[in-house]
């Protein structure tokens, strides 16, 4: 657990924070004051476990309080544990011994991991900021979505909320080499798609695939035609060394589609050099017509973009015509070699013996059986990649599908009890519902903004009790539309969590004496204007 947290640039009755298992609040004042520091140490709580935003995100803090060292300390099996972390090497964390003098430092994964291991989060698929990050709902981090509880972060996406929460139940392992797989096959399968669209593998259809398999068999009939013809004139194919031959003609045949592929993109260079936009539109003529219409214009400034426009231009055109140069040294290499292959093909029929006509048809129809082939191989790669792909996602689907259900169905059943706690008439719970695109979160007939809020509050004690999540953060923005009622009953909830709960929270007067005498009894900071503030002063003041 976290013992404590230590600053000198805190105020003075504020050196050194402890902190106890459970509940532990920082408590503002009852006019609920702001600016005073609530969701700061908030902030330097999530600082202290790995992240970043309080350096990021809170820059009035880092520019009025200027660089500093928070100093930490976890207990674990009755062994304690002492760190720093400074504001200005937000990359490493600091190893200190018991009086905070500093020994060593480690780098933040190796601090991950020694968190990851005290807190026995034995989960070889998450790691421990993703683990916990979701569930530190603080003020200017970006988790407060009340109807989105999975959402870690503005831009996440739901891809990643569903298979992080299959993570954080520990349920990831069935589905992870399915993933995996079909990751593979998507890979394959789009990399073989950019080499037919670049022109290095061949592109047929169906209709073509089934024309190919017609073109072999007339071919494999003209093969046969011929070794018929030449056993009548005492000619065998294996005189004519089919081991000799073949290996040329399918050189050949590779040789012929690489040529006409660079000649295919030779021909996609040029086009582009002919249809490039021309390097300036700029006369006297253009600038005048200009003015009449934008009389204002910077008409220097234009020029100086039409000028950075030529540059480009001329660096495109000069890199255009250096690779129409390299793509003809290929077309060059593919035409001499062809050559090669062909005075070596006709030297062999000479010495031989065998008619030079025989020897080309031989070679067309090795040629001809080659280019199917290929067009053919790469058709049925295109298929096959395709079938596996849809077999493996249909299959991932179905598992994600069945592992999201149970899931569901454990945080409803929680959402569901311990809602009726909250109230003292029946109401109707939160629960979430998965399917492949995401999730709902919501109650059934009643979304006011205090039962959105009061749903994610339940939702994330149901997480921190069902999983390995080690410590939940909760600001006070999270509690200002909540009703008295369930309010004051989820201050009970967090009261019997066996993990640490950190919260901010402020009007304590306004509720039961129940409640005050429990919120009095779980505080660890309480914070108030001026010198009662974080760090001692307030700087949201306008000075004169």
């Amino acid at each position: 657990m976290l013992l404590e947290i230590c600053c000198d640039k805190f105020k003075n009755k504020a050196k050194k924070i402890s902190f106890k298992q459970g509940l532990n609040v920082v408590l503002g004042e009852n006019d609920a004051s702001n600016s005073i520091g609530k969701s700061t140490f908030l902030m330097i709580i999530d600082f202290v476990f790995g992240g970043n935003d309080y350096v990021d995100k809170l820059k009035d803090v880092q520019r009025n309080v200027g660089l500093h060292t928070i100093y930490f300390a976890f207990e674990f099996d009755e062994e304690r544990h002492f760190f720093g972390r400074s504001t200005e090497r937000t990359n490493e964390v600091l190893v200190c011994s018991s009086s905070y003098k500093e020994i060593k430092s480690w780098s933040l994964e190796r601090y991950y991991d020694f968190l990851k291991e005290k807190y026995q989060i034995d989960n070889a698929y998450i790691s421990f900021r993703e683990f916990i990050n979701t569930f530190h709902r603080i003020y200017h981090r970006e988790n407060l979505h009340e109807k989105m509880p999975l959402k870690m972060y503005d831009a996440d996406s739901m891809e990643n909320a569903l298979n992080r929460i299959v993570k954080v139940y520990d349920s990831y392992g069935p589905i992870s080499e399915l993933q995996r797989c079909f990751k593979e096959k998507s890979d394959m399968y789009s990399a073989l798609g950019k080499s037919i669209k670049m022109g290095f593998t061949p592109k047929i259809n169906k209709l073509k695939y089934e024309k190919n398999l017609k073109e072999k068999e007339r071919c494999d009939k003209e093969y046969q035609e011929l070794t018929d013809e030449l056993r009548k004139n005492l000619i065998t194919l294996d005189s004519i060394e089919p081991e000799t031959i073949v290996p040329l003609k399918r050189e050949r045949s590779l040789q012929k589609i690489r040529l006409s592929n660079y000649r295919a993109k030779r021909a996609q260079y040029e086009d582009q050099l002919n249809s490039k936009v021309p390097s300036s539109i700029l006369n006297e003529k253009f600038l005048s017509a200009l003015k009449t219409y934008f009389p204002d214009c910077n008409e220097r400034k234009i020029q100086e973009v039409d000028e950075f426009h030529k540059k480009i231009n001329k660096i495109l055109e000069s890199e255009i015509r250096e690779t129409i140069a390299y793509v003809d040294t290929l077309i060059l290499q593919c035409e001499q070699e062809i050559s090669s292959i062909d005075e070596h093909i006709e030297s062999m029929a000479k010495e031989r013996n065998v008619p030079t006509l025989v020897m080309e048809r031989i070679g067309n129809i090795f040629s001809k059986k080659e280019l199917v082939r290929k067009e053919n191989e790469s058709y049925e790669r295109m298929a096959s990649l395709n079938k596996e792909k849809k077999s493996l996602k249909d299959r991932l689907q179905g598992q994600q599908k069945e592992i999201l259900e149970n899931i569901a169905n454990r945080i409803n059943v929680y959402l569901s009890e311990k809602n009726s706690c909250l109230f003292n008439v029946d109401k109707n719970p939160p629960a979430i519902f998965f399917d492949s695109k995401g999730y709902v979160f919501s109650t059934f007939n009643d979304d006011g903004t205090g039962t959105q809020y009061k749903n994610l509050i339940l939702f994330d004690l149901c997480i921190l009790e069902q999983t390995k999540l080690p410590v939940l953060i909760h600001d006070s923005v999270l509690f200002k539309n909540i009703a008295d009622e369930p309010l004051e009953n989820l201050f009970k909830q967090y009261d019997v969590c066996k993990k640490q709960v950190f919260i901010a929270y402020d009007r304590l007067s306004t509720y039961s004496k129940e409640i005050q005498n429990l919120i009095n009894e779980k505080m660890v900071l309480h914070l108030g204007p001026e010198q009662e503030a974080l760090f001692g002063k307030i700087w949201s003041d306008k000075t004169t």
